[in-house]
């Protein structure tokens, strides 16, 4: 199970994203999934798991293991829109 501590670049990553391509991967997280994303992955400094946990009325690990799924939802709908390259026409 990857969180930010294995990968920082899916922070990078989904910072670098545009408004709408963002709101895009937002919907496709749950209620509690959301919160951990504009917490963790978006926040300017990113909130700790013990901080998001008592906000959210969870358990510090239940807020690892909901970063872990983003990252997993992250890397799988990346790789739906990547952009293809153009094919070569002869």
């Amino acid at each position: 199970m990857h969180t930010l501590l294995d990968r920082p670049e899916v922070r990078d990553a989904l910072r670098a994203l545009d408004a709408e391509a963002c709101q895009a991967f937002a919907r496709l997280l749950s209620a509690r999934e959301a919160v951990v994303l504009q917490g963790r992955f978006l926040g300017h400094p990113p909130r700790r798991w013990e901080s998001l946990g008592r906000s959210m009325g969870i358990a510090r690990d239940r807020v690892r293991q909901l970063e872990a799924e983003i990252i997993k939802k992250f890397d799988a709908w990346q790789g739906a829109h990547e952009v293809q390259p153009p094919q070569a026409t002869s």
